[in-house]
This record gives structure tokens, C-alpha cells and sequence, in this order.
């Protein structure tokens, strides 16, 4: 599993290309909570997603590797930005596992963590994106797409 929906967030298919005027305008419209959902690379991912004004969002997430038979659910945090190019830029910087199972049976909340430690947590992620007053969809370097309403 890549760190792809998770930092749209984990966790943002057509990009709309933002020009630096209208970068300000997107970035207020981003600010405030989604309800988010990705089906990227195998992974279902679903929560919500808060962004803050500054740059910073919150997430927590649910997740099912259903080739992996892998579930597991946590929190965290990350950062984003928008790029001059009219992407955006995203990092997990932290993500705590709080429940794990394999094949539908507990596992150790460890095993995962270090999972998401070393594929997920300060990865970039760049998506393309198009931002509405109560609908974002982002579509990340690798084709995931992530679907968020408010």
C-alpha cells in the first residue's frame, strides 16, 4: 500500500489548472471539513478530513485492503499546499493506528503502524484536483482518485 488517499489523506479527475490569482480563492474553499473517500491501489479508504487555514488538515480514516485482508482505522495529521502549477501537495506528517485486523481477526496495532510509518507518513503526494463549494475530487500521481463532499 502507497501512501496514495491517505494524505487527501491519509488523504486530492480532471485538474483544473489554478493560476497564482486564484490560488487564494481555492484555498479558502478547501478550508473546513470533507467527508472523504478513496479506492486507490487496493485500498478503500474512508473518513473525514478536516483542512485548516494556514495549511495544516486532520484525518481519520478507515481502511481495507481487501486483497490483503487488511482493515485497520486511525488519526492524523499532515500538511498541504497548493503548487503553482495548480496541484496540490500534500504529507502525511503523522498517522496513529488505533485498531488492526488480519483476515478478520485482531492483529498487533504495531505491525501496521510501522505499515504506515514507512509507506504513508511523510510521503508527498501531488494531485491534480477540482474544487467546488461542496464537492473536491483529486486525483493523485499514481490515478488514485479521492471523492470528498461537504
Amino acid at each position: 500500500m502507497r501512501s496514495t488517499g491517505f494524505a487527501a489523506a491519509l488523504f486530492l479527475v480532471a485538474g483544473i489548472a489554478v493560476s497564482e490569482a486564484q490560488a487564494p480563492k481555492a484555498a479558502e474553499l478547501l478550508v473546513g471539513t470533507w467527508n472523504c473517500s478513496s479506492n486507490s491501489n487496493g485500498a478503500v479508504i474512508t473518513g473525514p478530513m478536516t483542512f485548516v487555514a494556514g495549511g495544516t488538515s486532520k484525518v481519520t480514516s478507515n481502511v481495507a485492503i481487501p486483497d490483503a485482508t487488511i482493515e485497520m482505522t486511525g488519526a492524523g495529521n499532515g500538511t498541504g499546499k497548493l503548487l503553482g502549477d495548480g496541484t496540490l501537495e500534500e504529507v502525511v506528517t503523522d498517522f496513529k493506528v488505533a485498531t488492526a485486523k488480519t483476515a478478520g481477526q485482531p492483529s498487533p496495532v504495531e505491525d501496521m503502524q510501522a505499515m504506515i510509518d514507512a509507506m504513508v507518513v511523510n510521503v508527498p503526494v501531488i494531485s491534480t484536483f477540482k474544487l467546488e463549494p461542496k464537492s473536491l475530487v483529486r486525483t493523485d500521481q499514481s490515478g488514485g482518485v479521492t471523492s470528498c463532499t461537504r
